[in-house]
């Protein structure tokens, strides 16, 4: 299954190709704010706009996120940042609910430590940001990362500070930096960010709590920036600088070697080459917009047409009055040239123009010698008027003809080309279709052999072997990684966690009170599997009984399951596999029972049986699909029936008592880790039982 991560707060501080950087093989969902642009979505990537806090406790619901990515609003040295500590709180608020594993917090290096030249109001905000983060770790059981960082760039113009003063200085001429011109800083390249978030997110941090910073370097100062913007803005120009004196909000140069020990990250960026690249890719881009906007004039058919129309009629006139005293060019009309050009070219609206142009043409130029009675009432002068109209009017109509077949054949040609795609996509999904059968058909063929694997993985007389073995046989079978076993007391109605997957560890409950959901322990006494249909808060999305003589002894549960597991196909293989655990756990405690496994009138184990248990619980420790302590009891002169007296009843049926080799007696604490040891060492002191806590 695909794990999800969610980026929010300031977003706007990275491009969308620092997203890519990451890992294609994450889900990451972005949360930009109200004013950003709709986004294209990826296979991998999906942008929504988080307009108001109900979009994104929607967004917790619908994703089950295992690290949350929050950046900070003083990432490239902002001073405002009101509502940071507002919008902090509630992301954390909604991991706490939610039990999202991990969080970051990705912040400036400049800040909280800055107190002697900072504001007040800024340090006492980033404290409180800081100590809601170290909140979140010491009490909600979430593994905080608190990451600082210097000025990111990616030298887009105007998308960090960096792009927008490489901007300033090549449209401008003027670029205003912030401090003074010796102040020293540090630049890091979003894409360096992204690999190292990306192989955090490979190797977890297994701290409750980390603080550390990060370096681009790339250290210099403003005076040193300054010189760079001069020389790629605009060479052998002149780029006016100028420096505001206020640096307190500024990223400093803090060289820290963790990111490297740890994760072997070392920052490929170079900000001289990313600049020098950037300003060139720029320029270039401006001379092309330049250059594209006359294209796009001329594009436009009414601008065409009326240039071309001014500038044919006033060569047309310019030639009839360079040649009107010579005798070789008197049978020679240029209007008719021109009008031809303007119809074959454009078809019969520009045609009909020019006609008219050159009918007005002919009257100014005949207007002198002939009075405009004479042109307009002697038959013999429409002539030429008549020849214009018509030749504007049949080559126009005749232009535009052939111009509409060619539309109707490209038409013609478009609809077969989709209709051959059509049938084509028609044929490829009946292949698909055919495969899919095919393959469902070999896979059919080939599940009894995976049926015989689970059965033999399953056919153990160590009922901890079954339990340990379920899990791995239902995450592969199911395909689901949210299973967890419990087990039943007969007659009561709680249950007790024995093993679950290891995503549900410290999600799972590890006491469960059946009644508390009736729907659930309906279905599990009338031995049917329990499907969540309506989606019921707090409920698993599927439950199925363990039985034994017909008591319910125990329950298989999956917690959450994706929407296309919520289907027949998934419940006859819960129903099918819960049927096989039950069978391989009844057997394994019949066979457990008939055999001298424990001491006579006790719950005491034999050492090679204790030893055999206490295997299988390190086996699943180490896959983190419980967590147990051992306990040392010291005997204090009693026997082991004595002391087996006086420790059941302290003792839960899933915890394990059990004498080694030493010869002394052990109590294995099922699924209880080092931060619970204190309420069962509180009872046992009670009873004034002496035990020493066992680290292996």
């Amino acid at each position: 299954m695909e794990v999800d991560i969610l980026f929010a707060g300031n977003t706007m501080a990275v491009s969308d190709e620092f997203y890519e950087y990451v890992g294609k093989e994450y889900r990451m969902v972005v949360l930009k704010n109200e004013s950003a642009k709709e986004k294209q979505r990826k296979k991998n990537l999906l942008f929504f706009r988080n307009t108001c806090e109900e979009d994104t406790e929607r967004i917790f619901r619908t994703f089950d996120f295992e690290t949350v990515v929050f950046f900070s609003q003083v990432l490239d040295g902002e001073k405002k940042i009101f509502d940071e500590l507002e919008k902090l709180e509630y992301i954390l608020y909604l991991c706490r609910k939610k039990k999202v594993k991990s969080f970051m917090y990705i912040t400036g290096n400049r800040g909280a430590v800055d107190e002697e030249n900072g504001e007040a109001s800024r340090v006492i905000l980033l404290n409180a940001c800081e100590q809601l983060c170290r909140k979140a770790a010491d009490n909600d059981g979430i593994n905080v990362q608190l990451i600082r960082v210097p000025y990111l760039y990616h030298c887009v113009i105007k998308s960090s500070h960096v792009g927008r003063w490489l901007g300033a200085a090549i449209s401008q001429g003027k670029v205003e930096l912030p401090g003074y011109q010796d102040t020293m800083t540090d630049f890091v390249r979003e894409d360096d960010l992204a690999e190292l978030i990306g192989r955090i997110f490979d190797d977890p941090w297994n701290g409750s709590y980390l603080e550390t910073r990060i370096s681009g370097r790339n250290k210099l100062t403003f005076r040193q920036l300054a010189d760079m913007l001069k020389a790629f803005a605009a060479p052998g120009g002149n780029v006016e600088v100028i420096y505001t004196g206020k640096d307190e909000c500024t990223p400093t140069y803090q060289e820290d070697s963790w990111a490297r020990n740890e994760y072997g990250w070392i920052p490929k960026g170079n900000i001289e080459a990313d600049l020098k690249e950037a300003a060139g890719r720029y320029i270039k881009e401006r001379e092309k917009r330049h250059r594209g906007i006359i294209k796009r004039l001329y594009s436009n058919r009414l601008v065409r047409i009326a240039t071309e129309q001014t500038a044919l009629c006033a060569a047309v006139e310019a030639l009839n009055y360079v040649t009107r005293g010579n005798v070789m060019f008197n049978f020679l009309d240029f209007r008719l040239v021109y009008i031809a050009i303007m119809a074959c070219m454009n078809g019969l609206g520009a045609g009909a123009a020019a006609a008219l142009i050159s009918c007005a043409g002919y009257i100014a130029s005949n207007v002198s010698a002939v009075s405009w009675e004479v042109i307009f009432f002697n038959i013999e002068n429409w002539f030429p008027f008549a020849c214009y109209m018509l030749l504007g009017c049949v080559l126009g109509y005749t232009t535009d003809k052939a111009q509409d077949e060619i539309k109707s054949k490209t038409n013609e040609l478009e609809l077969l080309k989709e209709k051959y795609e059509f049938l084509h996509g028609l044929y490829m999904e009946a292949a698909e279709g055919k495969e899919r059968f095919n393959n469902q058909i070999i896979g059919y063929k080939d599940s009894f052999g995976k049926m015989y694997s689970v059965a033999k993985k399953l056919n153990t007389t160590l009922p901890e072997k079954v339990f340990f073995e379920a899990i791995d046989t239902m995450e592969e079978i199911l395909g689901n990684s949210y299973a967890a076993v419990y087990s039943v007391t007969p007659g009561s109605a709680y249950a007790r966690l024995y093993v679950c997957s290891k995503r549900c560890t410290g999600k799972a409950t590890r006491s469960l009170k059946i009644t508390d959901y009736p729907e659930v322990y309906e279905a599990l006494k009338n031995k049917v599997t329990f499907i969540n249909r309506q989606a019921k808060e707090g409920y698993p999305a599927y439950a199925s009984p363990i039985c034994r003589g017909g008591e319910l002894v125990g329950m298989i549960l999956i917690l959450e399951a994706d929407y296309s597991q919520m289907n027949m196909e998934f419940y006859n293989k819960l129903r099918m596999m819960s049927d096989m655990i039950q069978d391989s756990l009844v057997r394994a405690m019949e066979f457990y029972e008939m055999n001298d496994n424990v001491m006579e009138n006790t719950r005491i184990l034999e050492p090679d049986s204790f030893e055999k248990v206490l295997g299988v619980k390190r086996q699943m420790r180490k896959r983190q699909y419980l967590d147990y302590v051992m306990l040392k009891i010291d005997s204090c002169g009693q026997n082991l029936s004595e002391q087996n007296d006086r420790l059941s009843g302290l003792v839960r049926e899933n915890d394990v008592l059990g004498v080694r080799k030493d010869g002394n007696l052990y109590l294995l604490l099922t699924q209880t880790g080092v931060k619970d040891i204190k309420t069962v060492a509180d009872r046992l002191k009670k009873n004034n039982i002496v035990f020493e806590e066992v680290r292996e």
